[in-house]
């Protein structure tokens, strides 16, 4: 895929979640033809540093507390 759009058979790429760029070690050839890169991703990587437009993806935090659930002990008679 990343050689595709260096390669300018694509024109545009949607990255979601990941670091293409960095991964595939071809940062020194840039984005190469891509006329279009949007990135989702939550941290500024390699690849969302040289896109175009970039959407900021949301850490899902999980609720810290007690749990709702009430065990009960049963006893027989």
């Amino acid at each position: 895929m990343v050689e595709a759009a260096q390669a300018g058979k694509l024109k545009a790429l949607y990255v979601v979640g990941a670091n293409p760029f960095a991964h595939f070690g071809t940062l020194d050839y840039g984005r190469g033809k891509l006329e279009l890169l949007i990135v989702h991703e939550m941290f500024l990587t390699e690849t969302a540093k040289v896109a175009d437009i970039i959407f900021p993806q949301l850490l899902r935090m999980r609720k810290m507390g007690r749990s709702r659930i009430r065990r009960r002990n049963s006893v027989a008679p």
